[in-house]
């Protein structure tokens, strides 16, 4: 998940930000399929996905994902 994450911010860098969404999406995919839970990674890749919104100046659904990304372990 490390891996998407960091390729997706080389792609805002490159102002691709469909890219970018779709490297995120992929790495959510992957980590729901995923046996162990790392609640850290995920609160990254909301947060990523936040940026990503807020390039593109959908400040509500920025607003959404940097607020999914204040999760915790339960």
């Amino acid at each position: 998940m490390l891996y998407y994450n960091n390729k997706a911010a080389v792609f805002i860098e490159l102002n691709d930000y469909q890219g970018a969404m779709n490297t995120v999406d992929t790495a959510l995919k992957v980590y729901t399929e995923a046996d162990v839970k790392d609640y850290v990674k995920l609160a990254k890749l909301f947060a990523r996905k936040a940026a990503i919104y807020k390039h593109l100046n959908d400040f509500k659904a920025s607003i959404d994902y940097y607020e999914k990304s204040l999760l915790e372990d339960n």
